[in-house]
């Protein structure tokens, strides 16, 4: 049978890992909430994207629309329009890219 020492050691030893776990937790939390945002603006940027392309060039909108639904169909990797998968950060090739 363990002793009062013993036993008051591993209550201070669980207490302590006790609030590791809520820090850990909480740090967690703020990490998946801050990954969520980053993905909601991704999903924005796509919905943006597919709303110029259907604006702009009707038909390679609904070949979007038809390869999102068929991509099974397709051994190998089958590409959708480019402006919807490039990302430009330089100022420099913007320029090129909203042409």
């Amino acid at each position: 049978m363990p002793t009062s020492a013993q036993m008051t050691h591993t209550l201070r030893y669980l207490s302590s890992f006790s609030r590791f776990l809520e820090v850990n937790h909480v740090s967690c939390f703020c990490i998946c909430l801050a990954l969520q945002e980053e993905l909601n603006d991704i999903h924005n940027v796509t919905k943006q994207r597919m709303e110029i392309l259907r604006r702009d060039n009707k038909d390679a909108y609904q070949a979007k629309l038809w390869l999102d639904k068929n991509r099974h169909q397709f051994k190998d990797e089958i590409y959708g329009p480019i402006m919807l998968t490039v990302s430009v950060t330089c100022k420099h090739f913007q320029i090129i890219r909203d042409s």
